[in-house]
C-alpha cells in the first residue's frame, strides 16, 4: 500500500539502509522492513504483529493491571482490543504507515519504566524511560505532532500516588526537556518554509474542524457502518455512545463510593480521556491531512474507556452475584470478538476491489513475457491504488513482476503536459517522470479491457496552447520510442492528425475534443472518458 510500493522498489533495486532521514533505529527498522517485503508482504506484516503489536498490548496490559489495578479480564481485553479496532485497518496492512504502532509501544514502555522507577529508584529504569520517551516522541509518533500527548503523560505521574516528590519532578523535567527539543525541531522546520507533510500546520475553518471531529469519532467506533445509510448518522450515534459511556463512567465513579479500586479507575479515566484528546487535537485543528491511522493513538484511549464502561456497568448491576467475574469476562470477550469480526469484514470490503484490480493488472503484464530491466510501463484509465505517483506505480510493477529496474505510472489519462519530466518523480506529482530514452509498454484500460495504443503525445509546456509537441510511436521489437511527428500549437496538432488520418482517441494523452475550448483542458487536465 502507498509508500510500501516505494520501499519495495528501493529494496528490489538494491537500496538498503540510509539512516539520515529517519535516525539510526527508525532507519534500521525501515531497512529491515524493506528486506522482509522482498520475502512477502504477509511476512513483513507478521513481523510487525509479533514484534510491535503484541508487545504494545503487553505494555498496556501491564500498565492497566499493575498501576490502575484493573480486574484481569478488563486489562486483558482492553489490551487486545486496541490492536483490532475495526477502522484501523491500515495498521499493520500499510507497513510504512504503521509508525504510530511503534511510537505508541515506546510511549507505553516509557510510562511503565517511569512508574517502576518511582517505586524502585533504579537509575537504569529512569534511563530506559527517557530513552523510550525520546524514541516515541522524536522518531516514531504521528507525523511529529504527538508532542501534544506530553501533558496527559505528565499528569499521569502527578495523579498516580499524588505528591510532588523529588523523583517525580526529575521525571517531569526530563520528559519536558525531551518534548521541548522536539517542539524546537518542528518549529525550525516550519520556520524554514519546508513541508513536513502532515506535520506542517495549516489554518482550518470551523466547518472542516467539525467534519474532522465526526470522522475521528466514526473511526473510533465499534459499530459497523453498514448498519447506517449515512456516515453522518454513524458519527452521530458513535458520538452519542461515547458521551453516554463517559457519563456512565463518571456517574458510577462519583456516586458509588464503595466501588473497589475506585480511585485508580478515576485516575485511569482522567489519563485515557486526556490522552485521546491530546493525541487527536493536532490532526483535528492543524494538520493538512487526516487518515484513520493518524488517530490510532487517540483511538487506543477511547477503546479502553469503552471497556472500562462495560466493566463498571456489569459490576454495578451484578455486584452481589457470585458469577460477576465470569459474566464480565464473557461480555468483554463478546465485545472483543464483535470488533474483530467487524474489522475483518471492513478489511475485506475495503481491499476487495484493490486486490481484484492488482491481480487483473499483474495477469495482463505477465502475458508480455520476458520484460528486460530498465523497461517502463504505462497504464491509463486504471485504478491500482498508487495515487498516480511514479514511485508507487514503479513499486507496484516491480512487485507484480518480481523484477528490478521496472518503472512507470498508473492512473487517469490526462492531456497536454510533459510526461517525460524527471521532476515529476517527486511525491504529489502525478502521471509523470518517464524517460524518453528507455523502452516503454503502453496500455489503456477501456471497460476493463486493456488496449495497446500505438502512439503517445508529449506536450512540452503544460497549460500552454502554443507549446511545442511531439508524437511518438513504439518500435515493435525494442519498444523504444520513435518520433512520428512534431510541431507547435494546438491548431498544428489538429492539422497533423487530419493529414495522417488519425483520431485523438488513437493517441495516448492526445484526447483533444474540438467541441471543448483549450481552457477546459487547462482547468480539468483530464481527457474525456473512453
Amino acid at each position: 500500500m502507498e509508500d510500501d510500493f516505494a520501499r519495495y522498489l528501493d529494496a528490489i533495486n538494491g537500496g538498503f539502509f540510509n539512516p539520515k532521514p529517519y535516525g539510526f533505529i527508525p532507519g534500521a527498522i525501515k531497512a529491515l522492513n524493506k528486506q522482509l517485503m522482498l520475502v512477502s508482504a504477509q511476512f513483513a506484516r507478521l513481523f510487525y504483529v509479533v514484534f510491535f503489536a503484541i508487545p504494545l498490548s503487553l505494555t498496556v496490559y501491564y500498565l492497566n493491571r499493575r498501576y490502575f489495578n484493573f480486574e484481569f479480564s478488563t486489562a486483558l481485553f482492553s489490551a487486545i482490543l486496541l490492536n483490532i479496532l475495526p477502522f484501523q485497518i491500515q495498521i499493520p496492512t500499510f507497513l510504512d504507515g504503521s509508525y504510530p504502532l511503534i511510537g505508541l509501544l515506546f510511549i507505553f514502555t516509557s510510562i511503565n519504566a517511569a512508574l517502576e522507577y518511582l517505586q524502585s529508584r533504579n537509575p537504569l529504569l529512569l534511563l530506559l524511560a527517557c530513552l523510550s520517551w525520546y524514541m516515541g516522541t522524536y522518531h516514531f509518533t504521528l507525523a511529529e505532532l504527538n508532542i501534544f500527548m506530553t501533558p496527559s503523560v505528565l499528569i499521569l505521574f502527578l495523579i498516580h500516588n499524588k505528591g510532588f516528590t523529588k523523583d517525580r519532578i526529575t521525571i517531569l523535567t526530563l520528559f519536558s526537556l525531551i518534548s521541548s527539543y522536539k517542539i524546537y525541531l518542528v518549529l525550525s522546520v516550519i520556520a524554514s518554509g519546508k513541508s513536513r507533510g502532515a506535520a506542517t500546520p495549516i489554518a482550518i475553518n470551523g466547518q472542516d474542524i467539525i467534519i474532522r471531529i465526526g470522522k475521528f469519532i466514526s473511526w473510533s467506533s465499534l459499530i459497523p457502518t453498514r448498519a447506517f445509510t449515512n456516515l453522518y448518522y454513524h458519527s452521530f450515534c458513535t458520538a452519542l455512545l461515547l458521551l453516554c459511556s463517559l457519563f456512565t463512567i463518571i456517574t458510577i465513579l462519583l456516586f458509588n463510593k464503595n466501588l473497589p479500586n475506585r480511585k485508580n479507575y478515576m485516575s485511569a479515566v482522567m489519563f485515557y480521556a486526556l490522552f485521546s484528546l491530546c493525541a487527536s487535537f493536532p490532526f483535528i485543528t492543524a494538520s493538512p491531512f487526516i487518515a484513520p491511522r493518524y488517530f490510532f493513538v487517540a483511538n487506543v484511549g477511547i477503546c479502553i474507556l469503552y471497556i472500562m464502561c462495560i466493566y463498571l456497568i456489569v459490576n454495578g448491576l451484578l455486584r452481589s452475584s457470585q458469577y460477576v467475574s465470569t459474566i464480565t469476562g464473557v461480555t468483554l470477550l463478546s465485545v472483543t470478538m464483535f470488533a474483530g469480526v467487524h474489522r475483518h469484514m471492513h478489511l475485506s470490503e475495503s481491499h476487495a476491489y484493490k486486490n481484484k484490480n492488482f491481480n487483473t493488472l499483474c495477469d495482463q503484464l505477465k502475458v508480455l513475457g520476458n520484460i528486460q530491466p530498465g523497461s517502463q510501463m504505462v497504464v491509463t484509465g486504471f485504478n491500482a491504488d498508487t495515487g498516480e505517483h511514479y514511485k508507487w506505480s514503479s513499486g507496484l510493477y516491480s512487485f507484480c513482476l518480481k523484477k528490478p529496474g521496472i518503472s512507470g505510472i498508473i492512473g487517469n489519462e490526462y492531456s497536454f503536459y510533459d510526461q517525460f519530466s524527471v521532476a515529476d518523480r517527486a511525491y504529489f506529482r502525478k502521471m509523470g517522470g518517464l524517460d524518453v530514452s528507455k523502452p516503454i509498454y503502453l496500455f489503456r484500460s477501456v471497460n476493463n479491457t486493456f488496449i495497446r495504443p500505438k502512439y503517445l503525445l508529449r506536450w512540452l509546456e503544460k497549460e500552454k496552447s502554443s507549446s511545442a509537441w511531439t508524437i511518438y510511436t513504439t518500435d515493435a521489437t525494442t519498444n523504444l520510442l520513435k518520433r512520428y511527428g512534431s510541431g507547435e500549437g494546438i491548431e498544428n496538432y489538429q492539422k497533423f492528425l487530419k493529414n495522417r488520418g488519425l483520431s485523438s482517441e488513437e493517441i495516448l494523452w492526445g484526447g483533444y475534443d474540438p467541441a471543448r475550448k483549450w481552457t477546459d483542458f487547462v482547468n480539468t487536465s483530464k481527457v474525456k472518458s473512453f
